[in-house]
């Protein structure tokens, strides 16, 4: 109430109601504080995985696209934009998305595991069984764990909610002391 365009305020009231799946009430307060923060990644992948959840690809991707225009550095951002892809049908603009996160951060066996099924479904079998043997031999444990869903189904851990980002946020000056109190 005192100072409406407090955009942190915002995004901290839609990771609530975010968390409790009241995701109208999330959307609500995130495009908020878009107003007054439109190049804020956090907020824009944050409401692409509200509609990630609602299944409304479209929407998605576009609110991911807009994250990574802003970071185009983000590995996990392509990650969730090339699943969004692939949830749409869209193989080849999936393959494109998750081939740039690998090339940005190579060692994750998720996005290896997506790239894998997308090949797959885009009826590239020698290269799903590639991605699959990477996976393998990145993490074992997660390889035989998704051993049996990694020609049905994609992982969806890759889309998740991003926390506030303090760092970030925190202003970088000394802070203003009052004068003392005390006379000598």
């Amino acid at each position: 109430d005192r100072d409406p365009s407090f955009a942190p305020a915002y995004f901290l009231i839609g990771i609530g109601h975010a968390v409790a799946k009241r995701y109208n009430e999330a959307l609500t307060a995130w495009f908020n504080a878009l107003r007054y923060e439109p190049n804020n990644v956090d907020l824009h992948a944050n409401i692409a995985y509200i509609f990630y959840q609602r299944q409304d690809w479209q929407t998605s991707i576009k609110h991911f696209m807009t994250a990574h225009r802003i970071a185009p550095q983000d590995a996990n951002i392509l990650a969730a934009v090339g699943l969004c892809f692939a949830r749409a049908g869209d193989f080849a603009r999936a393959i494109t998305s998750f081939n740039q996160s690998l090339h940005l951060k190579p060692r994750a066996p998720v996005t290896h595991s997506n790239l894998g099924l997308s090949y797959y479904l885009h009826k590239e079998v020698e290269k799903a069984v590639e991605h699959w043997r990477i996976v393998s031999q990145l993490d074992s444990t997660y390889a035989k764990k998704r051993e049996e869903e990694e020609q049905h189904s994609f992982d969806d851990s890759t889309v998740s909610m991003r926390p506030f980002n303090w760092r970030e946020r925190t202003i970088r000056l000394s802070p203003t002391l009052p004068r003392p109190q005390t006379r000598l």
